[in-house]
């Protein structure tokens, strides 16, 4: 998995902007200039600045000097270190590598099915998990790396290179510039493809393709740890003051004030190099300030995790600090505990003193007690002796009147019988008490509901006929009033008849009074439908005034719109008028300025021409000294060589005479 998906913040290096890295592909500069000033004076101020600035560290170089700066400087060179350098001692690394690839082949089984499948797998899971579709808005997928497009290649083979390189720019044609790229980044197998088949990638030709984006994959997530370890290098490194001022126990007030205070230097710090590299970057006439804002955040990110780690550490030591207390607290309950313990043993150890003394007192009055039981024993077993006597004398008693004990059983029993039937009988007239009591309670309470039932009727019967009169409708309230004769209560000892409650015969209420409210009911409906009829008029006549108001008010809030706009378009036009005369002012001050600094420069080229026409009078002079110098030398120089020259050819032609005549006189003398 990326390192990215490890971590819940994002690391150090993706909070930078990308487009302060400028690519490893050479690139047509460009002057920045504004348009306010004009070249002579811009470049006399980058020269200025130039004096006065030190030279920037090469791009493949490290710095091993500690602080922010060396670090600032290796963030920004760390994707230059993946590319290689292309600089004069690399052109002959780089021909030797292309010569030594070309005698090599891939090795690479890209042709084998599962070969294929198990990168097509790996490269899904690498653009799935760092969002490649999110970033490009083109899918991915497994069927996608299987049968490619053209533009869909392009894109893959782009979002890959731009993660190694940011600050790259595609402007050339496809083929020759994804040929360029894979030659700077010394592709090992750059000798199996060619531009033509970079121009249509599928059909038979994929496998090399997909070979090629296979590299790039593992080629980037190499970087992409490499920079997760960089990161975390980094934050340990920035980070190793302060976490040692954070390991260091405080004990005093003072150590709590010195951190503190290194809080706010850090701070400090950070605002005072944001302005800097602002201010430097105005004087380049520069107008991005993006990148030291991020530099910013970041550095505050920085301190937030390390006022983080301080509430941790403190939260750790408070914690430390409660799990002592605890253990204090939890030890002075146990110490309670065994106080008490101790001294419920104490009162135990008293109580059981007493009783073992209490005991050993007593030991002195068993003998005594001992003599009184034994007498009372005798007592008792003399007086049931005398009882047995007696039941005897009785038994005799009764024989002798002709009474046996099985009669005075039977008797016993008959008794037992007789009384349980009165205990049976008392139980059901208590029942029968009871039944009789709960009907009466149950009568008068159906007779106290239809006497409340009645006079609530009544009473709405009442209010019924007062709103009828207010609405000039009379009714006759003794048709719809049922009254209960007076005479009748609940407490009579016989059942109440229909007759004698109503005082009719054959009255019904259903067919009298429920009749007449009927036909009230009939007229309060029409009524009611009349009054609904009107309403529905006035409902129409009022939604009709409310139309008319939200005009008004629509017209009124326009015009109040139009005012205000009128008012913010007067405003706007005061302060453009202000803003457009200052600038004015500004810009005369800048001209004058320029003005100035023209003359100066001019003064100064007048006086370096000046002094440029005599030096050159002066080499000028001396070269026709040297020039003469030099033709005399070359005229003895020139004598003496046809001198040598002729020399040598008499010499030459003498020694040729004499081999000649030699060779004679020996042909003569063979002949």
């Amino acid at each position: 998995m990326d390192y990215r998906s490890r971590n819940n913040k994002p690391p150090i290096l993706d909070t930078l902007n990308p487009h302060r890295f400028t690519s490893q592909i050479p690139q047509p500069s460009q002057g920045k200039r504004r348009n306010t000033t004009n070249a002579g004076l811009t470049d006399m101020i980058n020269r200025s600045i130039a004096k006065h600035t030190p030279l920037p560290a090469q791009k493949r170089s490290r710095s091993t000097v500690s602080g922010e700066d060396s670090s600032t400087g290796f963030r920004l060179s760390q994707r230059y270190s993946s590319l290689p350098f292309a600089g004069a001692n690399t052109t002959g690394r780089t021909a030797t590598t292309s010569m030594s690839a070309a005698a090599n082949r891939d090795p690479r089984p890209l042709r084998d099915r599962s070969y294929q499948n198990a990168m097509q797998q790996e490269i899904y899971d690498y653009l799935n998990v760092n969002r490649f579709d999110v970033e490009t808005g083109h899918p991915i997928s497994v069927k996608f790396l299987k049968q490619p497009t053209q533009k869909g290649f392009m894109i893959i083979f782009k979002w890959l290179y731009l993660r190694l390189d940011p600050g790259y720019k595609f402007t050339r044609a496809n083929e020759h510039e994804v040929y360029q790229i894979l030659r700077t980044l010394q592709y090992p197998y750059l000798d199996t493809i060619n531009k033509s088949q970079i121009s249509a990638v599928g059909g038979t030709g994929w496998p090399r393709f997909l070979g090629m984006l296979y590299w790039l994959v593992k080629t980037n997530a190499k970087l992409d740890k490499c920079l997760n370890e960089l990161d975390q290098t980094l934050v340990n490194e920035n980070t190793q003051d302060v976490v040692t001022i954070l390991n260091h126990p405080l004990t005093s007030l003072d150590e709590q004030d010195h951190k503190q205070e290194k809080y706010e230097l850090m701070v400090e710090k950070l605002f005072i190099e944001y302005v800097m590299d602002s201010y430097k970057s105005f004087l380049r006439l520069e107008d991005n300030y993006e990148p030291y804002m991020q530099q910013l955040e970041v550095g505050f990110e920085k301190f937030v995790r390390i006022i983080e780690a301080d509430i941790n550490h403190l939260q750790l030591q408070n914690d430390k600090i409660y799990a002592q207390c605890q253990e204090e607290a939890q030890r002075g309950k146990q110490l309670t505990m065994a106080r008490e313990k101790c001294e419920a043993l104490k009162s135990d150890l008293t109580k059981f003193q007493n009783y073992v003394n209490n005991m050993t007192s007593k030991t002195h009055e068993w003998p005594r007690k001992l003599e009184k039981m034994t007498s009372e024993s005798l007592n008792k077993r003399q007086q049931i002796a005398k009882v047995e006597l007696e039941i005897r004398d009785l038994q005799k008693a009764l024989e002798q009147k002709g009474i046996s004990m099985s009669e005075i059983d039977e008797k016993n029993k008959q008794r037992e019988t007789i009384a349980k039937t009165l205990d049976y009988i008392c139980d059901r007239q208590d029942q029968l008490t009871s039944v009789i009591k709960a009907d009466k309670l149950e009568i008068e309470g159906v007779w106290r509901r239809l006497t409340e039932t009645l006079k609530q009727y009544n009473n709405a019967i009442d209010s019924l006929i007062s709103a009828r009169a207010k609405s000039q409708d009379v009714i006759d309230g003794k048709q719809l009033r049922i009254v209960i004769p007076p005479d009748v209560t609940a407490t009579d000892a016989k059942a109440t008849t229909y007759k004698e409650l109503f005082g009719q015969q054959e009255y019904s209420i259903t067919e009298t009074v429920g009749a007449k409210l009927s036909q009230i009911n009939t007229q309060i409906q029409e009524r009611i439908q009349l009054l609904a009829n009107d309403n529905n008029d006035l409902e129409s006549q009022l939604n009709s005034l409310k139309e008319q108001i939200n005009e008004k008010t629509k017209d009124a809030e326009r015009l109040e719109v139009e005012l205000s706009e009128a008012k913010s378009r007067y405003k706007l036009d005061q302060q453009e008028n202000e803003s457009h005369s200052l600038s004015q002012k500004i810009e005369l001050e800048k001209l004058e300025r320029k003005i100035n600094d023209s003359k100066k420069l001019l003064q100064e080229k007048m006086s370096n021409a000046q002094q440029l026409v005599q030096a050159t009078k002066l080499k000028y002079e001396e070269q026709q000294l040297e020039i003469g110098r030099r033709k005399a030398s070359l005229h003895r120089k020139v004598i003496e060589v046809i001198e040598y020259a002729s020399n040598f050819k008499i010499n030459i032609q003498g020694s040729i005479e004499e081999t000649e005549a030699r060779i004679e006189k020996e042909e003569m003398e063979v002949d």
